[in-house]
């Protein structure tokens, strides 16, 4: 207010002002306005629309999501009524956004059968003394270009339209690692077999393996899983040649 309105001030106007103090002209004005009203630039509390639930019913509903992780906010809204609290489903998505929770496509996880349970808890027991140190870890992933998004944000009753490849291209990856560090890094685009897994082998886990263990060594292991090609004659008859 020095400024403009102080006696010893500088008089100057809002457009000087708002240059000096780096703001719009218009915010300002709005500050002269209010001080020449209340005599302070404070502005008073606006008396919006109050908040619909409580910290009480946001807890609830939260926990409500958590017990049934596929329950839509139109439903909770009903629920919401037996509490006497009466809100919309837009209301309850924001109070649950406001939370951290979004409502978006599961990570889906194959559950185990007994038998693999029974040969999983077997391996581990079996292990428990294994100097991880001299463990060779590898597997194989797909990498998929131009895949379509799962979900999508859409206006209700217009379908959006996603442009897709019908045959994608597809980039296969074979990598290793030890305690040691990251080895080598296999890509292909053909699909895997027993010969072209012998392949990786020689040109990939061998000079991983020299590096890590030295080029003669022959105490480390190799941890696969039990794909076919893993398992196949040949690249059993490879390892076997190789003393791995």
């Amino acid at each position: 207010m020095f400024l403009s309105r102080h006696h010893r001030g500088p008089r100057l106007g809002a457009t000087d002002v708002a240059r000096i103090v780096r703001c719009s002209t218009k915010t300002v004005k709005n500050w002269l306005d209010c001080y020449d009203t209340t005599g302070d630039v404070e502005v008073a509390p606006r008396c919006g629309r109050p908040r619909k639930t409580t910290e009480k019913d946001d807890r609830w509903l939260a926990k409500r999501v958590r017990v049934d992780h596929e329950v839509t906010s139109s439903s909770l809204a009903e629920d919401m009524e037996g509490r006497e609290v009466v809100v919309s489903s837009r209301t309850v998505r924001r109070r649950l956004h406001e939370l951290g929770l979004e409502y978006t496509a599961p990570l889906l996880k194959p559950l185990l059968s007994v038998v693999q349970q029974s040969k999983r808890l077997a391996w581990a027991t079996a292990h428990l003394d294994m100097d991880w140190r001299q463990v060779v870890f590898t597997d194989e992933t797909t990498i998929v270009l131009d895949r379509p998004p799962s979900r999508i944000w859409q206006q209700r009753g217009a379908r959006k339209p996603v442009w897709t490849i019908k045959h994608p291209l597809k980039l296969h990856l074979w990598g290793c690692f030890s305690a040691k560090g990251f080895g080598n890094i296999f890509m292909f685009t053909q699909n895997l077999t027993a010969d072209l897994m012998c392949t990786i082998y020689e040109s990939a886990l061998l000079p991983s393996s020299e590096q890590w263990f030295g080029d003669e060594a022959l105490g480390w292991v190799l941890q696969e899983d039990n794909d076919p090609k893993h398992m196949a004659r040949m690249s059993q008859t490879w390892k076997e040649d190789h003393h791995v």
